[in-house]
């Protein structure tokens, strides 16, 4: 496993596979969203549970 430094681009990264650097897009995007006041008689998400098998 190379060290974390050799693989600070992406086009290092691609090097290191043995591949030519192939072009990337990043971008990000933030949205406003409307929070909404829970209302009487709903009930409301106390708990979550995710659960994997392989």
């Amino acid at each position: 496993m190379p060290p974390k430094e050799e693989l600070n681009s992406l086009g290092n990264f691609w090097q290191a596979l043995g591949d030519k650097p192939r072009m990337v897009l990043n971008y990000s995007v933030t949205l406003p969203i409307e929070l909404e006041i829970a209302q009487a008689g709903k009930k409301s998400v106390k708990k979550t549970e995710l659960e994997m098998k392989k």
